[in-house]
């Protein structure tokens, strides 16, 4: 409404918008085939003969749908503005603006997903959304006086905790077989060990105050 607002608002010309467009949408096509062509080159070579759990939790990283899907949905949206522009008379400067930034985030968006590639490339960096999960659990979740007094609730989060620690087992059975068979370097255990000693920590350290009231 303020765009429209201002006088002498310069017309968005078609004619120039559509190629750009274009370009924009074969940018993001081949930063999308770039990026699923290494996504799958790692999952064939660490994670072919891993359990399924394991291969599940690879397929379902957090940062990598979002990336992805965010690139999927900016080719979307572009071939959207190009069939509105045959229909209609002209395209607002809204459009112009957001397509502008969303091209922005598509490139940032690969530079953190090259850099999630680089941490999945490590059989524990799968580990990650489970320990965001069970962060999430003990911090947020048990210290809400409405899930902690809940029995439902409580049996909710210990099916997920459960899930995850299981998950969790499986990848540390795994990642260390994998080490052992490749002779790599198994600095990243201590991470990953160390990352499970701070929930534990967090864990014992919610009991404690509730145990102290």
């Amino acid at each position: 409404t303020l765009v429209l607002k201002i006088e002498n608002v310069p017309v968005v010309d078609k004619l120039l918008l559509i190629p750009v467009i274009i370009g924009g949408i074969g940018m993001a096509g081949v930063i999308l085939g770039l990026y699923c062509a290494n996504i799958a080159s790692i999952y064939s070579s660490k994670y072919s003969n891993a359990p399924n759990e394991i291969s599940d939790a690879f397929q379902r990283d957090k940062l990598t749908r979002e990336c992805i899907s965010g690139i999927v949905n900016y080719i979307i949206f572009g071939l959207l503005i190009i069939f509105y522009s045959m229909i209609a008379s002209s395209i607002g400067w809204v459009t112009v603006i957001v397509f502008v930034f969303w091209s922005i985030l598509v490139v940032v968006s690969y530079s953190i997903a090259g850099n999630r590639t680089y941490q999945l490339s490590d059989v524990y960096g799968v580990a990650a959304d489970s320990n965001r999960i069970l962060c999430r659990i003990v911090t947020k979740r048990l210290n809400n006086k409405m899930f902690s007094s809940d029995v439902n609730f409580q049996n909710h989060f210990l099916h997920v905790a459960e899930k995850q620690i299981k998950l969790l087992r499986l990848i540390s059975q795994y990642g260390a077989g994998f080490v052992q068979r490749n002779n790599t370097d198994n600095s990243t255990v201590i991470e990953f060990m160390c990352n499970n000693f701070v929930i534990v920590k967090l864990y014992w350290m919610n009991t404690l105050e509730k145990f102290q009231v």
